[in-house]
């Protein structure tokens, strides 16, 4: 066979395994995550990392299920550590901004100021 025509054949069988198994690897990350746009995501993840290994998985005879199961634990966990880490540097951000505003009103802050604050906290 010729490298194209392997290609070819690479990408009717990862169609394949994806059209066959999409549905399952969606609804555990979304029940995972609790949320349909991340489990979008997370499901991408898992087939794009399916598409960059899928050599090595035939090569051992990998059983693709558990692989699968696997892959989309480790993708949501991964989504899941992004999301901490932005609400952590959103809450700093917000912090600091505190800060800058009681710095820049003092002790006597106006009105626009203690919005402001209440805007970021709610945020």
């Amino acid at each position: 066979m010729t490298q194209q025509s392997d290609s070819q054949a690479d990408h009717k069988a990862i169609d394949l395994l994806a059209k066959a198994h999409i549905g399952w690897v969606y609804t555990l990350a979304r029940r995972q995550l609790g949320d349909a746009h991340l489990a979008d995501d997370a499901t991408q993840a898992v087939f794009i990392a399916l598409w960059k290994k899928h050599k090595r998985l035939v090569r051992i005879d990998h059983p693709i299920g558990g692989w699968l199961l696997r892959a989309t634990h480790y993708a949501c966990a991964n989504i899941q550590k992004k999301q901490q880490r932005q609400k952590i540097r959103e809450r700093k951000a917000a912090n600091m901004r505190q800060k800058e505003i009681l710095s820049v009103g003092g002790t006597a802050m106006d009105a626009n100021a203690a919005l402001l604050l209440e805007l970021d906290a709610a945020m």
